[in-house]
């Protein structure tokens, strides 16, 4: 009988030891049960964050925004969610928070849509948390950032959820097989579930090129805010010399259903590009 006391004794505190302290304390482990989300979230209850744009690598409704309705206990926090390895939201709110994580760099073609954003401030994480550096910058006005887009022809709203307010296309030559960077900036409207962004490169009959893409979840989306998309378009290797439209929209996932403009089209060309 104390040999078996004695055994479990033993595995209790081995059980407990690699569950509480090892297993718990693992890199992925704290990437898993969104310890770096906790840690911002908590920052923002502590600054009565105001509007705050967050960074997330998961930002669909059951995963990061989840979280926030476990921790998030401060009424005046008004978060919004996007990925910002391929979209970046502005709020339209002045004075408000951007919040970057490690995990969700913003890429080069975004990098000039936040100049205007001041840092004020990086969270304290463990040296082996692999989602760091956290850092918060706090955005004055979201149209500053905005000057630098192609307008003409533009806004255009579909519907009554979103509106195309400009673009930035750096290069519109490209050989078959590359690729073209294009950046979309949408003012929201409303929220639209399950959106998505369409780009396409327009052929004869069909699209010779697709990107559909969306970073920021439709059914998040507040009224005012400025979302700018990465589209990365990737050319057939086949496609034949020559100028082709480059056209955008809007569509809903579940449905395939494209908004329309005011004049009934459902997608705007912006410009030709070349191959």
């Amino acid at each position: 009988g104390l040999l078996a006391l004695a055994l479990f004794a033993a595995l209790t505190a081995q059980t407990t030891r690699d569950y509480f302290i090892r297993w718990a304390n693992e890199p992925e482990v704290r990437v898993q049960y969104e310890a770096t989300m906790v840690t911002a979230l908590g920052w923002l209850n502590e600054h009565d964050a105001g509007a705050a744009a967050v960074s997330t690598i998961t930002p669909d409704r059951y995963h990061t925004p989840a979280v926030a309705l476990l921790t998030l206990r401060n009424p005046a926090v008004r978060p919004r969610w996007f990925d910002g390895r391929q979209s970046l939201i502005l709020p339209g709110e002045a004075n408000s928070l951007l919040v970057i994580p490690g995990f969700t760099p913003i890429p080069n073609a975004l990098q000039p849509y936040l100049a205007e954003a001041t840092p004020i401030d990086e969270l304290p994480m463990r040296l082996n948390d692999l989602d760091r550096p956290v850092r918060i910058y706090r955005l004055e006005e979201n149209d500053v950032a905005l000057a630098g887009l192609e307008t003409a022809g533009l806004p255009v709203q579909f519907s009554d959820y979103v509106e195309l307010i400009g673009y930035a296309l750096p290069t519109a030559a490209a050989q078959p097989g590359g690729t073209l960077q294009l950046v979309t900036a949408w003012r929201l409207l409303r929220p639209l579930p399950d959106a998505s962004l369409f780009a396409h490169v327009v052929g004869p009959v069909e699209p010779l090129a697709v990107a559909d893409t969306l970073g920021a979840p439709g059914e998040s989306w507040v009224a005012g805010d400025v979302l700018l998309q990465l589209h990365t378009i990737t050319l057939p290797d086949d496609i034949l010399a020559g100028e082709y439209p480059l056209a955008v929209g809007v569509y809903t996932r579940s449905d395939g259903r494209r908004l329309v403009t005011d004049d009934g089209a459902d997608m705007v060309q912006l410009t030709h590009i070349t191959v």
